[in-house]
């Protein structure tokens, strides 16, 4: 029976999934405090950093990116020895955010029952350091380079499309990666027009001539569904107040939501879309969730629109990654 016991816990220690399902809690929608049981579209970045050391992910809006990050930092971080981990932000705000999640995280393991985790030695204002010698440390972007003087099993990189001096900020991080199998360094970021390192990266990424491999998240993957749930339903009821109790249907879809449906948006998720537009422009919806990776560089670059509408092709292959 022992046996049996230590046999099922070493599984879920070494499932970065089966770990955060059972030991780490997250606040939902609903404001509930829940286990954290990953998405899909965290399921499908799981999957690319288990075959990737270096990935970029660009995104639409509250995709869970950063709450699979700060889960993931702290599964390693308790699991392995002598783990350096640095989540790296593009304001203070954002990176206070990012380490109270953490140390939420943290809080809500229950060490009592699971003596197998390392307690915290210290706690400092951006940094956890760990018993078994691993740490996690937040920071804010600055001018100087990140990662200098240290050396990191994994740095990730949050709204790197905002940083100042990407070039110098990407290659300092590079240069203090741990050269090892298990060592990684993730982007993860809204667009923010052309004119930057990202729009390059994400280029290279994107034709297969970069050691980074790309992940795009749409507004309409499936991981919304339950995500936006709410948010759908009162799409649902104001169309169909709008048009005699009738729901949308595929004939009703005008052709730009057509070519949206094609590609797998639902019809639920289109209706949210026209309920969003009540509020917003076209542009300011495809800047916080566009529909490919193009549209993202397109509607945070307004300078470039018309010479993407002309060129850019239909056909996004690479939308799911």
């Amino acid at each position: 029976m022992i046996k049996t016991k230590s046999a099922k816990l070493n599984k879920v220690l070494n499932s970065f999934p089966l770990f955060a399902k059972n030991f780490i809690y997250i606040i939902d929608n609903n404001n509930e405090k829940v286990k954290f049981d990953l998405n899909l579209a965290q399921l499908e970045l799981e999957d690319l950093m288990n075959n990737n050391r270096f990935v970029i992910v660009s995104k639409a809006r509250q995709g869970g990116i950063s709450t699979y990050t700060v889960a993931k930092a702290l599964w390693r971080a308790l699991t392995n020895e002598n783990e350096n981990i640095l989540i790296v932000s593009y304001k203070s705000d954002s990176s206070k955010a990012l380490f109270e999640k953490l140390k939420s995280m943290n809080d809500w393991i229950d060490r009592e029952k699971y003596p197998v985790f390392p307690s915290v030695k210290r706690d400092n204002r951006d940094e956890l350091f760990f018993d078994n010698g691993s740490r996690i440390t937040c920071l804010v972007a600055s001018n100087k380079s990140i990662g200098r003087g240290s050396t990191y099993s994994w740095i990730h990189m949050s709204e790197f499309a905002f940083y100042d001096r990407q070039e110098m900020q990407l290659l300092s991080a590079e240069q203090s990666l741990a050269k090892g199998s298990s060592s990684v360094l993730t982007i993860e970021t809204t667009s923010n027009g052309t004119s930057n390192m990202f729009y390059r990266l994400s280029m290279s990424a994107m034709k297969g001539n970069s050691k980074y491999k790309l992940m795009f998240i749409p507004f309409y993957h499936d991981l919304y569904k339950k995500q936006f749930k709410f948010e759908y339903d009162e799409a649902e009821i104001w169309h169909k107040e709008d048009n005699k109790g009738v729901r949308l249907s595929v004939k009703d879809l005008e052709p730009s939501e057509k070519v949206l449906y094609d590609k797998g948006a639902n019809l639920r998720q289109l209706m949210w879309r026209r309920y969003k537009l009540l509020d917003m422009t076209l542009q300011e919806f495809q800047q916080e969730y566009p529909s490919n990776i193009l549209e993202s560089f397109i509607s945070t670059g307004s300078s470039v629109f018309e010479y993407f509408t002309q060129k850019a092709s239909p056909s996004c292959s690479f939308e799911h990654h």
